[in-house]
C-alpha cells in the first residue's frame, strides 16, 4: 500500500499501518489531510495577525476526526465509528 508523494523537491512516504493492510512506513492519507488542514489554519492566523500588526508568540492547532484514535489532552479515546467521515480544528493563539 506504500506510495511515496513528491511536491517540488520534497517527498514522503505515505502508507497504512500493518491492521489496515500496509506495513506502517508513512503517514496515512488522513494524517496527511488532517495536518495540512492544521498548518493551513495556523498559517492563515499568523498571516491575518503579521497584516493586522498583532504580535503573536504562539499558535497551536489540534485537528481531530471521528473516525480513529484521537490523541488528545486526556491521552487515547476512541470517537466515533470507522468510516464516518468528519474533523473539527481548535486553535489556540497566545499574543
Amino acid at each position: 500500500m506504500k506510495h511515496t508523494v513528491h511536491v517540488r523537491q520534497h517527498s514522503f512516504a505515505i502508507d497504512e499501518p500493518a491492521a489496515n493492510g500496509g506495513e506502517d512506513e508513512g503517514f496515512t492519507p488522513h494524517d496527511v489531510y488532517d495536518s495540512a488542514l492544521g498548518a493551513c489554519k495556523a498559517m492563515t492566523v499568523l498571516w491575518y495577525a503579521q497584516r493586522k500588526q498583532i504580535p503573536v508568540e504562539d499558535i497551536q492547532v489540534n485537528v481531530e476526526r471521528d473516525d480513529v484514535r484521537v490523541h488528545g489532552v486526556r491521552g487515547v479515546r476512541e470517537v466515533g465509528a470507522r468510516g464516518v467521515s468528519g474533523s473539527h480544528e481548535v486553535v489556540l493563539v497566545s499574543c
